[in-house]
Parts: C-alpha cells; structure tokens; sequence
C-alpha cells in the first residue's frame, strides 16, 4: 500500500542519517547533513552565488551562509570573485570537498551495487528519481 511504502521511504531516509557512519558514508571530517547537501551541490552544479546555493538546498540565505562560512573552516568549500558582477563571490567547491562527496559516493555505489542486481538499477534509478521530484514539485 501507499502507507507501507511511505513508512519504508521514511525509515530509509532515518537509516542513512542514523547509521551513515556505519556504511562507511561518513568521513573523518566531521560535515553536518546540511554541510553535505551544501557541499554536494556545489560539486554537482559547480561554483555558485550563496542566493542561488541556498534556494537549490531549499533553505534560507542566511542557514546557506553559516553552512558555507562551516565548510569554509575545514577548507571544503573556496570563494572565488563572480566574473559577471566584480562586487559579487561565488562559492565553489575545494578539491578537498569534491573529494570527500565523491569518497561517500563511491561508498554508497558499492553497496548498492552489491545490494541492487544490474537489470534492476535503471528501475530503481528512476522510482528514486520520481519520488524525488514528486517531493520538490
């Protein structure tokens, strides 16, 4: 049923965030999960102004700022002047954060990649991908 389903999406979710260390997804740098989803859109949509960062996280200017002056202290995260407005920064990520996402990344496709059968990953691939815009949209 829907419901089930909804409680299995749900105790999924609380899994990652509860057990994340234990599946090897969390790394010597300690990072919040906010600091993480800052720092994984900014690998996967490169350098950006701190508005558009905090309207992709879905959050506040001033959660996205604290969150990035965080990252900035482990030295995940680089300022760099916005070429289009000389007043402006824009917020990338350092090699070092690109570095720690693509690490837990590489530890979660092994997993699911021991736990999904090939055939079946395209499938799961675009449930997720439903599921995941049904929640945004």
């Amino acid at each position: 049923s829907a419901d089930e389903l909804a409680r299995e999406v749900e105790r999924l979710f609380a899994t990652l965030v509860r057990e994340g260390a234990r599946l090897g997804i969390e790394e010597t740098v300690p990072v919040s999960n906010t600091q993480r989803l800052a720092l994984s859109t900014l690998v996967d949509g490169g350098a950006m102004r701190l508005g558009a960062l905090a309207s992709a996280m879905g959050t506040t200017d001033a959660t996205a700022t604290r969150t990035v002056q965080a990252l900035e202290r482990l030295e995940l995260v680089e300022r760099e002047p916005d070429e289009s407005d000389g007043r402006g920064v824009r917020i990338g990520a350092s090699p070092a954060g690109r570095e720690l996402i693509d690490r837990g990344r590489n530890r979660m496709a092994t997993i699911l990649g021991e736990l999904v059968e090939e055939g079946e990953r395209e499938r799961v691939i675009e449930l997720l991908r439903r599921l995941t815009g049904a929640v945004v949209s």
